[in-house]
C-alpha cells in the first residue's frame, strides 16, 4: 500500500494495485478532473535497463495509436525526477484471471467476453500491432462487465525488431514462438500468435482454473518454473508436436456448445495455416453461433420476450432468469401481433354496423312508411390492447344498441 500523502505530479496516489516483473501500477486521484487514473512506472530494478526502458517507451506510443472501448486508454506521459509515468484510464473492477479463479464462466457469458476482446484485438491488429502478452491477468472487466485489453508492455509493430524469447507469458505463447537453442533468438511477429493466446484464454475461462490445470498438468510448466522463467522440455516437446492437441471443450464438458468448442479448437491449432488467419473470421463464426443459439432458445420457449439490444446479439436474462440471445426481430413480432389485433377489432365493428343497417332496411320494407330515428350512443369508447378487447359506454349501451332486434324505433 502506497503512502496516502505520496504525490506524483498533480496526482494523489491512493494505493499500489499491481506489482509485476516489469512495472508497478498505482491508483491515483486526479484533483483537476476529479477522477481516478492508473499511474504505471517501470520497476525499480529495470530503471537502468536499456531494453526495458525501450519497451516502456514503446508501450506509450503504441497505446496512443489505438482507441476503442475494449482497450485501456492512455491519457499522457508524465515525467518526474528522471522517471516516466504512463497516466492511463483506471478500470474499476476485476481482472478476468481473478474471476476465473473463483468459478468457471458460463458459455453464454464466455461468448460475450470473447466478443469484447476480439473487438479490441481487431483494432490493435488493424493498426499493425501485435499484443504478444494476452492472458487473463491482462483482461480487465469494468463495473458493467465489459472486457478491456490492458498491458501493452511487450507489444510491437509488425515491422519492429522482434523482442527476445524470454519476454512473454509461457502458458499463453503460441508454438511458433518456441525455438530450440539460444533463448535470445529473434522471433517472428504474427497476429495469429495473439489468436492462439486468446484461444487458451477461452479454454481456461470456459473450463475454470482447476479443470484447466487438470487437463494440462502433464505438459504445462509448474508455477515455480514459470516464476523462474524456465521453459521445461516437456512443454516445448508438446508444443512442437502437431499430433498433440488440447481435448475439445465439448468433450471435456458436454454442457459447452459444440459450435463454441470448434471455434476455440481452431484458435488453438498449432499449424499456422489451420488456425484462424484473422480476427474477423472468428467474429463472423461467433456471430453465426450466437444467432443460431438465439433461434434454438426461441423455439424451445417461444412465449419468452425480453428487451432487445439492437447493437449486437448479447445474451441477457429474462424475467425468469433464463439466458438467451436478443435479436432485433423479437420486438417486431410483438408489434405485428398488435397490428393484427387492431385489424380484427375494426373488422368486427364494421360487420356489426352492416348487420344493423340490413335489419333497418328489412323492417322498413315490411312496415310501410315510418319515421325512423336511431338513438345516439353517447360516450362510446373502444379499448384495444393485446390482452382485452371490449366495448364500453354508459351502462353498456353500445352492446345493447347494436344487438340484433334491439334497435329503437320512435
Amino acid at each position: 500500500m502506497a503512502e496516502a500523502a505520496m504525490r506524483i505530479g498533480d496526482y494523489e496516489v491512493v494505493q499500489t494495485i499491481r506489482t509485476g516483473g516489469m512495472a508497478v501500477i498505482h491508483k491515483a486521484w486526479d484533483p483537476k478532473l476529479e477522477r481516478f487514473v492508473a499511474l504505471k512506472e517501470i520497476a525499480n530494478h529495470l530503471r537502468n535497463d536499456a531494453v526495458a526502458l525501450k519497451v516502456f517507451d514503446r508501450e506509450a506510443k503504441l497505446l496512443a495509436q489505438v482507441r476503442d472501448n475494449h482497450i485501456v486508454a492512455i491519457h499522457h506521459v508524465l515525467e518526474q525526477d528522471d522517471q516516466s509515468y504512463l497516466v492511463m484510464e483506471f478500470v474499476e473492477g476485476q481482472t478476468l484471471g481473478e474471476v476465473i479463479a473463483k468459478s468457471r464462466m458460463p458459455p453464454e457469458r464466455g461468448e460475450d467476453i470473447l466478443q469484447d476482446i476480439l473487438a479490441g484485438l481487431k483494432v490493435i491488429h488493424e493498426e499493425g500491432i501485435l499484443h504478444r502478452d494476452l492472458k487473463p491477468a491482462n483482461i480487465l472487466l469494468d463495473g458493467k462487465g465489459t472486457a478491456k485489453i490492458s498491458d501493452f508492455g511487450i507489444a510491437e509493430r509488425t515491422e519492429d525488431e522482434a523482442l527476445p524469447m524470454n519476454f512473454g507469458s509461457v502458458k499463453y505463447m503460441a508454438p511458433e514462438l518456441y525455438r530450440t537453442g539460444d533463448s535470445k533468438e529473434k522471433l517472428p511477429v504474427d497476429p495469429r500468435s495473439d489468436i492462439y493466446a486468446l484461444g487458451i484464454i477461452a479454454y481456461e475461462m470456459l473450463l475454470g482454473e482447476n479443470v484447466f490445470k487438470a487437463e494440462c498438468q502433464k505438459f504445462y510448466p509448474t508455477e515455480t518454473e514459470i516464476q523462474k522463467s524456465e521453459i521445461p522440455t516437456r512443454w516445448i516437446n508438446w508444443h512442437m508436436d502437431p499430433q498433440l492437441n488440447f481435448r475439445p471443450l465439448a468433450e471435456v464438458d458436454p454442457q459447452i456448445p459444440d459450435g463454441l468448442s470448434k471455434i476455440v479448437e481452431r484458435m488453438t491449432r498449432k499449424d499456422l495455416q489451420q488456425r484462424y488467419q484473422n480476427v474477423d473470421a472468428i467474429i463472423t463464426d461467433l456471430n453465426s453461433l450466437q444467432t443460431l443459439e438465439g433461434k434454438e432458445a426461441e423455439e424451445s420457449d417461444p412465449d419468452r420476450t425480453v428487451p432487445v439490444d439492437r447493437t449486437r446479439g448479447r445474451h441477457v436474462e429474462d424475467s425468469r432468469g433464463v439466458s438467451r440471445t436478443q435479436r432485433p426481430s423479437d420486438n417486431r413480432k410483438g408489434e405485428k401481433s398488435k397490428s393484427n389485433l387492431r385489424l380484427y377489432v375494426l373488422g368486427t365493428v364494421s360487420i356489426v354496423i352492416f348487420a344493423v343497417l340490413v335489419l333497418l332496411s328489412v323492417h322498413k320494407r315490411h312496415s310501410g312508411p315510418v319515421e325512423v330515428k336511431i338513438i345516439a350512443v353517447p360516450n362510446v369508447q373502444v379499448n384495444v390492447d393485446e390482452h382485452n378487447v371490449g366495448q364500453t359506454g354508459e351502462d353498456g349501451l353500445l352492446t345493447r344498441a347494436l344487438a340484433p332486434g334491439r334497435h329503437h324505433i320512435l
